[in-house]
């Protein structure tokens, strides 16, 4: 099953009914926990400031990771610690055969990373 496609939005007005929801197009996708101060909940839930820095944060990561693979992420990330863990110039204009390697992990990794065109 596939997630609904960005860009979503944060919504904190009651325009559409409910405030605090996460929104495609205004269709409701999900609801950000939102406690009032003074309830007997206080201790245990966020408070509006946390509530509304969760829905920015959710948002964000949703609509900066559109169109990457998730489960590419690690392989990713590693392949960037290795290149940037190597010396890569020998000489100016000269690259290394292990940074050439490591360049090459790197671009498969992104490429995997990526969606095939067309799908």
């Amino acid at each position: 099953m596939k997630h609904t496609p960005g860009p979503w939005k944060y919504d904190t007005t009651e325009k559409h009914y409910r405030r605090n929801t996460i929104r495609k197009n205004g269709i409701p996708i999900a609801r950000v926990l939102d406690i009032k101060e003074g309830s007997q909940f206080d201790a245990l839930w966020p408070q509006p400031k946390t509530t509304r820095a969760n829905g920015d944060r959710i948002v964000a990561c949703i609509n900066a990771c559109e169109g990457i693979n998730p489960e590419a992420v690690p392989v990713l990330l590693e392949a960037l610690e290795r290149l940037s863990s190597t010396e890569c110039f020998v000489q100016p204009g000269m690259i290394s055969p292990e940074c050439r390697a490591r360049m090459k992990y790197a671009e498969a990794a992104i490429a995997k990373a990526r969606p095939a065109e067309g799908i």
